[in-house]
């Protein structure tokens, strides 16, 4: 059974009202590549663990590869990654005079670079982790 604490959101936030409340999941652990190696072993040993890390830092270099060329990675029954851009500001400083300030700002247009990895979780998942579980509030534990 899954555990979840009520929070409130703070006032400026989401609607902007104070008092708006959320459901917040109880997190006790975070699994790290090890673990998650040994879980996935586990749970499927017919692959060695060395068969399930190689897959794993397969996919990351194959990700490194080929998000930055404008792909997108669907993994069916986990969901899609894409990258997330941001302008690079490192390129602008403060300059004295305003033209050189104005064209410094048109050059940090030209400057891009990535922001983040965006995952995007398959609804089967979510429907999947539903139907299997129930949640259940811990007392005493809000705000």
């Amino acid at each position: 059974m899954a555990n979840y604490i009520i929070k409130e959101m703070p006032e400026g936030m989401g609607n902007g009202k104070k008092g708006r409340i959320f459901p917040k999941m109880q997190v006790y652990t975070e699994f790290d590549y090890d673990k998650v190696v040994e879980l996935v072993h586990v749970n499927s040993p017919a692959f060695s663990e060395a068969t399930v890390r190689g897959v794993i830092d397969t996919l990351a270099v194959v990700m490194k590869s080929y998000l930055p060329l404008g792909h997108t990675m669907k993994i069916d029954k986990l969901g899609v990654f894409s990258l997330s851009l941001e302008f690079d500001d490192n390129e602008t400083e403060a300059a004295g005079k305003q033209e050189a300030q104005n064209a410094e700002a048109k050059k940090k247009y030209h400057h891009v670079r990535v922001k983040g990895v965006n995952f995007k979780v398959d609804k089967s998942l979510v429907d999947d982790i539903n139907s299997e579980n129930t949640f259940e509030r811990v007392s005493g534990n809000s705000s």
